[in-house]
């Protein structure tokens, strides 16, 4: 038992969350995050707080950094994002002097942009859509380059739906349609009236603004994922986005240029917008990825309906959807009321912590350098490779057990699981102050923190579209996760594990931490990201990376029995909303994550039961728990979080994860050694006879 003063603290710690009056076999979720959950320095504001906002942390200590007095080994890359965090900070006096600029880049807003000459006789929609999409916003539809599907060797171009200003066409019909439109009012109201415009101006295109947006947004993925019906459409088009998650062969489709200028009509010039884009002739014979056909199919219908003046409204809406936060705090109070509108809670974050995140989404591979020099060894990331690799051994040496798989396909699943590559703290190159700096070198940084956003919009965007037609480079860490961020991935096209320094921080990760609550926490993390390469869409691709079907069909059928099991169970939780209404979760949305969340906890537990077998682990002084139970205490306060009751329907409809309580209450309930580690009876509510289990 490890009594000293560090053990004391880590012990008082995890005793601070736990709620011992609540027998672990009745609520194991209660019994472990009922203290945080009632802990009055939970932030009042917050719509939802938990164990992973241990990000706030690292973003005062990020701030701590970017503040701190440069030095002569300073390096440009890190300069810079000094000078963004600096600038951000700053208020600028002429905010809507600075977005009238813009939407005059875009081709302008006629009733924000008094004195210029706009006329639908000249306006150009593909040139105003490329420019934009260049400079500021993706609106309308989607256009960047990623990996081939089925050839990851390759960066090809893709076509995709784009976001509206609601989450789907649910928004406009229903219950909330109303209130719904009268938020989107509000916010054109405000933003024309901040850029100097009147509100009888407004007020003129707000019908028009509304219907085009529903338009858009009914032609895309149906999102039904409301407990309301929703039958406005025609059923051909009722591509559910349950649907679309699930199965990534809907998500691919290879055509020409031409044969997607014929699917959408005359609404859009295709060689016109790619022409103003990359600045060169695109040929029509190019071969482009379009994931959503049905969308494209319809687009041009809508296009062709809509006025020119409420095309140029859309575009200019959405660039200001996309910056004007920048620009200044009034500007950013309106985008973030009507997000609270929506969502049924505001959360308030200081400027500071927004200056952090801007900071950190422009340069964080520079704020990255400093972070990790103090925070994230190379002893560090030496133990966490080996205990990534003591998961991937516990999932290889699971795989001849699977009576359900035959045993083509399971020599499949332990070819592909022993290719899973990972990428762990952060790329090597943010070590060297010559390669950092080379990064960097094309961003230019100034004390403007809008002109700054725009700079890095530019320089992220140009990158990304100048990779059409290359070669992928498969050693890249993904270039828009900071090692800062408390995440982790599994990328399925390049069938790799992305564990940023981020996460592997207190209290997820120490290395002073008993090896349990290592396993429990962190590994049960590293199962997850590594059984997503067998969910519901990362088991398409095979052990290169590439879409292609490597399962037999029973052992297909079979998953997707399995899986069903996942579905009922998790469609039986419910969650107190407003007015402690009980809101139903969605087993389909949620299920790849449920796999995953399911799948880890298992990885890991037999993973710590190899290690034991030649190794002594350290109970804490004070915990009275063995070992086997500090493992799912562990995993458990990973996942304390508190959600206001206003906010849990948007957590139900937007979320692919289960919430925290039922990522802990499923996955022990399907866990017979976890009702070992307590002594549960069979039958009581963490020990149910019914186990759903795939991985």
């Amino acid at each position: 038992v490890c009594s000293s003063p560090k053990c004391v603290q880590l012990s008082g710690e995890i005793l601070s969350r736990m709620d011992l009056t609540v027998d672990p076999c009745d609520d194991f979720y209660e019994y472990a995050c009922g203290g945080f959950i009632r802990s009055p320095l939970v932030p009042t504001d917050s719509s939802k707080w938990g164990t992973t906002s241990v990000m706030d942390k690292t973003n005062k200590f990020l701030v701590k950094q970017v503040q701190r007095v440069l030095r002569g080994s300073s390096n440009d890359a890190v300069n810079k994002a000094k000078l963004m965090y600096k600038s951000c900070l700053a208020v600028p006096e002429d905010a809507g002097q600075r977005l009238q600029s813009m939407l005059k880049v875009v081709g302008s807003w006629p009733i924000v942009t008094p004195g210029l000459s706009w006329s639908e006789d000249t306006w150009q929609f593909e040139t105003a859509l490329a420019i934009a999409r260049k400079r500021y916003t993706q609106a309308i539809f989607w256009v960047y380059v990623s990996e081939d599907d089925r050839n990851n060797t390759f960066n090809r171009l893709n076509f995709n739906q784009a976001t509206s200003f609601f989450p789907d066409a649910t928004a406009f019909n229903g219950s909330k349609a109303a209130s719904n439109r009268a938020a989107l009012d509000s916010l054109v109201i405000r933003l024309v009236q901040l850029l100097g415009g009147d509100e009888e101006s407004a007020r003129a295109i707000l019908d028009d603004l509304w219907h085009l947006d529903k338009a858009l947004a009914e032609v895309g993925i149906i999102d039904t994922r409301l407990h309301e019906p929703f039958n406005g459409l025609p059923s051909q088009i009722k591509l559910t986005l349950i649907e679309y998650r699930a199965d990534v062969r809907k998500r691919y489709n290879l055509m020409t240029l031409q044969e997607l200028q014929t699917l959408i009509g005359p609404g859009l010039n295709i060689s016109l917008f790619l022409d103003e884009l990359f600045e060169e002739h695109i040929p029509l014979t190019e071969t482009v990825i379009v994931r959503v056909p049905t969308m494209f199919a319809q687009l041009g219908q809508v296009l062709s309906k809509a006025k020119k003046s409420t095309l140029a409204t859309y575009i200019s809406m959405q660039a200001l959807w996309d910056n004007a936060h920048f620009a200044s705090l009034e500007f950013r109070d309106a985008i973030e009321d009507f997000k609270a509108k929506l969502a049924g809670g505001k959360n308030e974050v200081p400027r500071w912590q927004s200056c952090i995140t801007d900071t950190v989404d422009a340069l964080g591979f520079a704020v990255s350098a400093l972070f990790t020099e103090d925070h994230f060894t190379t002893a560090d990331k030496r133990e966490v490779v080996q205990l990534l690799e003591n998961i991937r051994e516990s999932f290889l040496d699971s795989i001849p057990s699977l009576a359900w798989m035959d045993d083509v396909t399971k020599a499949s699943a332990v070819e592909k699981a022993t290719k899973v590559s990972h990428k762990v703290g952060f790329p090597d190159f943010i070590r060297s102050k010559d390669k950092l700096d080379e990064y960097y070198s094309d961003l230019v940084i100034t004390d403007d923190h809008f002109q700054n956003q725009a700079a890095e919009f530019r320089y992220s965007s140009l990158k990304n579209l100048q990779k059409r037609g290359q070669k992928v480079d498969q050693g890249e860490w993904p270039p828009h996760t900071s090692p800062t961020v408390v995440n982790a991935f599994y990328d399925p096209q390049k069938n790799a594990m992305i564990f940023p320094a981020g996460i592997l921080q207190k209290p997820i990760y120490h290395s002073a931490y008993p090896r349990a609550l290592s396993y429990g926490a962190v590994g049960t993390i590293m199962g997850h990201e590594l059984t997503h390469g067998f969910d519901t869409s990362g088991r398409r691709y095979d052990p290169d990376g590439n879409l292609f079907n490597w399962w037999g069909n029973i052992s297909a059928r079979e998953f997707e029995h399995r899986t069903q099991c996942l579905v009922d169970q998790y469609n039986k939780y419910e969650l107190k909303g407003m007015k402690k209404c009980s809101l139903q979760m969605s087993g389909g949305l949620t299920l790849a994550e449920n796999i995953a969340d399911n799948g880890g906890l298992r990885l890991s537990y037999r993973a710590y039961q190899t290690w034991r077998t030649e190794n002594e682990d350290t109970k804490l002084v004070g915990l009275n728990l063995g070992l086997n139970q500090m493992f799912f205490l562990g995993q458990a306060q990973t996942l304390c979080t508190v959600i206001k009751p206003s906010f849990v329907a948007h957590i139900l409809r937007n979320d692919v994860h289960s919430p925290a309580k039922f990522r802990v209450l499923a996955t022990m309930q399907n866990m017979e050694q976890f009702s070992e580690a307590f002594g549960c009876p069979k039958g009581s509510p963490m020990n149910p006879d019914n186990k759903c289990v795939i991985w």
